[in-house]
């Protein structure tokens, strides 16, 4: 049996997780979080990512009993979370600095570089940033039937 392909998301995917009802491709985001749990994929993460997505989601008014309780789903999906040391910070500045993004962001693909896998945003400036190595969520088709 092969190892499972790898991947890095962002909160751009991850609020899609749980903001069904204000977000575009929700099917494909959820589909991401099934493929992980069917081991058919490994989803990675720098660790602030838990902090930004609840950011988001804070901040688009989820209450905050809900936005506890992502927290909690946030661990309960077994992503693979990173650190983010000082040669991934590095990279990252590095990444922010050429691409016009935030360090935070740039974090993601600097984690994707890292671990040589493909990085899943919808965030517009980080794929542009990240060229080849981003797919977009809408690649990750839900099975049908």
């Amino acid at each position: 049996m092969s190892a499972a392909q790898g991947v890095v998301v962002d909160a751009s995917i991850a609020v899609k997780w749980f903001l069904a009802d204000r977000e575009t491709d929700v099917d494909h985001a959820l589909w991401l979080l099934e493929l992980n749990a069917r081991g058919q994929i490994r989803l990675s993460a720098p660790m602030h990512m838990r902090l930004e997505t609840l950011n988001a989601l804070l901040s688009r008014g989820m209450p905050i009993p809900e936005v506890l309780g992502a927290a909690s789903d946030l661990e309960g999906f077994v992503l693979e979370w990173h650190d983010v040391d000082e040669a991934l910070s590095i990279e990252a500045v590095s990444l922010a600095a050429a691409h016009d993004l935030t360090v935070y962001d740039a974090a993601y693909l600097a984690l994707a570089n890292r671990l040589d896998v493909a990085l899943v945003t919808a965030d517009r400036a980080l794929a542009a940033a990240a060229g080849e190595r981003h797919v977009h969520v809408v690649e990750f088709a839900p099975e049908s039937g």
